[in-house]
């Protein structure tokens, strides 16, 4: 996929971020002028979301290289139950307007954004080599004890593990 685009919408979780993401974001890059990077926030911690949004905003933005992503802003939303909240929230506070395209694995935004009339390509759709990990299953070698999380991890988790006590956080909700 070589074309080009004047703004994409990037909603991910980033708990915590991973290779996987960078090399998303990275692709994701080379194909807008502008990218809407949108942090979902979780309500409380869990299982599911161990870290805040400022957490993984921070782990994120050490990850990334500012002269190369100048164009990715990073903004958040918070969480909803419903996808009709979250795509009204995103419409109201972020210019998502009809034929918008947002760049997603999410088979929640997948199924109901098209219905809305947005277009939503897929990461396997723009990554050729996808690398084959998740945060489901990062957390999952965190709780296991299995230190090869470390591999797939983030440059800017790893530079934040100790203070967001990374492993323990994960280990914790579990």
């Amino acid at each position: 996929m070589k074309q080009r685009y004047k703004k994409l919408f990037l909603p991910m979780r980033l708990q915590p971020p991973h290779l996987g993401h960078i090399q998303l974001i990275e692709k994701v890059s080379e194909l807008s002028n502008k990218v809407i990077l949108i942090i979902t926030n979780a309500s409380e911690n869990n299982s599911w979301n161990p870290f805040f949004a400022a957490e993984r905003e921070a782990m994120l933005r050490k990850s990334l290289d500012e002269n190369k992503h100048s164009h990715v802003e990073i903004c958040h939303m918070p969480s909803f139950e419903s996808h009709e909240e979250k795509y009204e929230y995103a419409k109201r506070n972020f210019d998502l307007v009809e034929g918008s395209i947002v760049v997603s694995g999410s088979k929640g935004i997948v199924n109901a954004f098209p219905k809305r009339g947005f277009k939503v390509i897929q990461p396997k759709e723009i990554l050729d080599d996808m690398i084959d990990i998740s945060g489901t299953r990062l957390r999952e070698m965190i709780k296991e004890g299995n230190k090869q999380w470390k591999q797939y991890a983030a440059k800017g988790t790893m530079y934040y593990a100790e203070e967001f006590d990374v492993e323990g956080r994960v280990r914790k909700f579990s």
